[in-house]
């Protein structure tokens, strides 16, 4: 489960980077000159840590240092051990190249240091590395990259990439299509009844990430979420609603969704409902 979060917001809605277990603040003049060596230049080498106590023991203590705005001296105890390949500080230690915090940004080693952690089944590392291929930072943009990071994440339950993807939802379509065969795993779960396997099944629906688009069926698995109270489901089906997209446009429905998801404090139907009340 994840703890606090801290969010940058960035010109794609809802979309952010995030890092789990900091307060949900942001260092205000923490940032440092950008160094912006290309992505492509820099080399995932770093190989997988056997993790020690030791270890747990210097995360927890940049962890407490970044909580205490300290970002250089989060960096600097991350750091040595994000280069021993220890999986939860080379996703941190991403974080703060992608945005100066501690040291000076770099996207190229921002993204190496994600790609590694991300391929290693780090959700933080795979919501921040799709946010840099959603917004082009650091590498070409590539919406549908981001989408696949997403669900990987979101498969995890982490909350940011729900939200991300379903931003994603409403602006990318028509991604590559990749098989999605009857035996994988969400689409077992999600006819077992499991919400959240549900809300990704039609997320790929959705967005045709694996499956032939098909609005109608993301509608439906989305319904099927949203009735066990999971807020991504029901932010998105009343998006769904409002747009007409898949299910009979009424805009009295879209709110009711909206209206749910933003009484658990989704932040996007938060959002949307203090910039579009009900009329």
């Amino acid at each position: 489960m994840q703890s606090k979060i801290l969010t940058r917001a960035v010109t794609l809605a809802f979309a952010a980077l995030f890092i789990t277990g900091c307060a949900s603040v942001q260092h205000a003049g923490q940032k440092s000159a950008v160094k912006n060596e290309p992505a492509s230049k820099i080399v995932a080498t770093v190989k997988t840590a056997k993790v020690t106590p030791e270890m747990e023991q210097e995360f927890a203590r940049g962890l407490e240092a970044y909580t205490d705005f300290r970002p250089e001296l989060a960096f600097k105890i991350w750091s040595p051990l994000a280069e021993q390949g220890y999986i939860p500080a080379m996703s941190k230690v991403g974080y703060l190249y992608a945005y100066g915090e501690g040291v000076a940004r770099d996207d190229g080693r921002a993204f190496s240091f994600l790609l590694q952690a991300s391929d290693a089944g780090d959700a933080d590392a795979q919501t921040n590395l799709g946010y840099m291929y959603a917004l082009g930072k650091g590498v070409e943009q590539d919406k549908q990259k981001a989408i696949a990071l997403y669900l990987k994440a979101a498969e995890q339950g982490h909350r940011g990439a729900q939200e991300n993807l379903a931003a994603m939802s409403n602006t990318a379509r028509n991604a590559p299509i990749t098989s999605m065969t009857p035996t994988d795993p969400t689409i077992q779960k999600a006819q077992a009844g499991e919400a959240q396997a549900q809300y990704l099944l039609g997320s790929r629906y959705f967005s045709g990430q694996g499956v032939t688009r098909d609005a109608q069926l993301a509608a439906a698995w989305f319904r099927k979420a949203a009735d066990q109270g999971l807020a991504a489901a029901q932010y998105q089906l009343g998006f769904m609603y409002l747009k007409g997209d898949g299910v009979a446009k009424d805009e009295l429905v879209a709110y009711n969704w909206l209206q749910k998801a933003a009484a658990q404090d989704y932040p996007a139907a938060v959002n949307w409902l203090t910039v579009h009340p009900p009329r």
